[in-house]
């Protein structure tokens, strides 16, 4: 029982320290990368027209290019 209790301890010491650690990264921001939007449908098709379209709109709207 006495070993349970100690490795009880010691993994929260553990996960306290990486909660710890983590708070002082920099996030950045989000998305970092240009948005991809993958269009399940052949080239030239009603959906890929649509989708076409709105590409501008969004990366309007979201300050973000989207590919």
């Amino acid at each position: 029982m006495k070993h349970f209790k100690t490795l009880s301890l010691l993994l929260i010491v553990v996960l306290m320290a990486m909660g710890i650690v983590g708070c002082g990264e920099k996030k950045a921001q989000y998305p970092e990368k240009p948005i991809q939007l993958y269009v399940g449908a052949k080239a030239g098709g009603g959906t890929d027209v649509v989708v076409r379209k709105i590409a501008p709109l969004l990366e309007e709207a979201l300050g973000q290019p989207v590919v």
